[in-house]
């Protein structure tokens, strides 16, 4: 093998060779010795940066996950309070409304209330004692009261619906009623709210019943007397159905 060396590279090993054959053989030891302690800790330094390396590859790892977690929570919050903010313009807008409405109903009450107590006038008494627990909680320049208009509302929605509820159907209601200057039992159909017939067991008393804006005026017909307890007895079932005309006007 043919060695190109130029003349200064022999020139230094000349001379480092001439300084190792100068030194003494515990000047070489100690060399070698400080060498391989100083070859010693490069190896550890070498190590331990290996380790020092894969711990902080680790954490960058677990960091860039931490970035890419709050990332993605950021993300989130921001369409949270992205619907937080519709709902509260929702809600906004839903109690606009509501107290609009509130004081439209604030100021309907009263009169409302007013056509309650028209319409209680012309109640018959068996709805009148149905309703009164309710009709007792409408307020009254003599006594405004204190309820609030939700209550109020529900005393009037109360009536109305007991109201209809009579006014729907027939009934027959067990009343005491004054006849020839004494008072008798008698059996009252009541033909919802617009007319009624009646007549005692016997059917000696007997006659109808209209309403008024003062409530019911209540008129004995003996003309009328065998139409009427007819008519109460088919209804109770005790007679055979058949059309029977009764004095009774429907307003």
């Amino acid at each position: 093998m043919k060695l190109n060396l130029s003349f200064g590279f022999l020139i230094l090993i000349a001379i480092g060779v001439k300084s190792v054959i100068a030194e003494t053989p515990d000047e070489l030891r100690a060399i070698f010795k400080e060498w391989v302690a100083v070859k010693k800790i490069t190896s550890e330094e070498a190590a331990e940066w290996k380790v020092e390396k894969a711990v902080i590859s680790d954490m960058l790892k677990v960091l860039e996950q931490e970035e890419v977690d709050l990332t993605a929570r950021i993300e989130e919050n921001e369409e949270f309070l992205s619907t937080a903010d519709e709902k509260r313009t929702t809600l906004e807008d839903q109690r606009s409304k509501l107290l609009q409405a509130s004081s439209t109903l604030e100021e309907s009450l009263p009169g409302l209330e007013e056509q309650v107590r028209a319409l209680y006038a012309r109640f018959p008494e068996p709805l009148q004692q149905t309703v009164e627990p309710l009709y007792n909680r409408i307020p009254t320049e003599e006594e405004p009261g204190n309820l609030p208009s939700s209550q109020r509302l529900q005393s009037i929605v109360g009536i109305l619906s007991q109201a209809d509820k009579f006014n729907s159907g027939i009934t027959v209601i067990t009343e005491l009623r004054e006849s020839g200057g004494a008072t008798v039992e008698v059996k009252t159909l009541y033909f919802g709210l617009g007319g009624a017939i009646y007549a005692d067991a016997s059917g000696a008393s007997a006659g109808y019943g209209l309403p008024n804006a003062d409530g019911w005026e209540w008129i004995e017909s003996q003309e009328n007397r065998s139409d009427i307890v007819n008519a109460i007895e088919v209804y109770q079932g005790i007679d055979e159905a058949g059309f029977t005309p009764v004095p009774v006007q429907i307003k």
